[in-house]
């Protein structure tokens, strides 16, 4: 398992220990308890007045619980911490491409990394690890369209492996 997995693994098992630890403090506080009467007073005020915001079914809608909450910071954390991975992952890979004489600029590196991770990457870390000094915009990269997208190609297979292992790290986190 390299760094990056390695990293991730260790954010997601902290991101899970976390929320168990949340979700007994939630237990212990009695929130749910009290979520489930003020749902039902909502339920029992619907029906009275049939006032009140209803869901496509003309059901009330009920706000989320402290749990669905828990859930929902987890899952967001858990999708941050994947995305970071896959963005350090592409990173590294073009910093190895560039090593190997591929002409990454900032913008092809941006560009590589919205097309496979659908986010970008701070603009100065590309200019620090991709710009070129005295390089003007005039001086365009000499890596193809054809090129660039076979490349694309090779690199999302990996993170297409990259992603089953991050799985199975999601998992064996959430079976603990």
């Amino acid at each position: 398992m390299g760094p990056i997995l390695q990293e991730y693994r260790h954010d997601v098992f902290a991101l899970y220990e976390a929320f168990r630890l949340d979700m007994t403090a939630l237990d212990a506080s009695g929130a749910m308890k009290e979520h489930a009467r003020h749902c039902e007073s909502l339920r029992a005020g619907f029906a009275a007045t049939g006032a009140g915001e209803t869901d496509d079914d003309g059901n009330p809608v009920m706000p989320p619980s402290p749990a669905a909450k828990l859930k929902a910071r987890l899952a967001q954390s858990i999708g941050a911490a994947s995305k970071r991975a896959l963005r350090r992952y592409v990173c590294d890979a073009l910093i190895v491409a560039k090593k190997q004489d591929l002409d990454v600029t900032p913008s092809i590196a941006q560009h590589v990394c919205h097309k496979i991770v659908g986010r970008g990457v701070k603009r100065e870390f590309l200019n620090d690890t991709f710009g070129t000094k005295g390089r003007t915009a005039a001086d365009k990269s000499t890596l193809t369209e054809a090129e660039l997208r076979e490349y694309v190609q090779a690199l999302q297979a990996k993170l297409d492996a990259l992603k089953a292992e991050m799985k199975e790290i999601r998992v064996e986190a959430r079976m603990a």
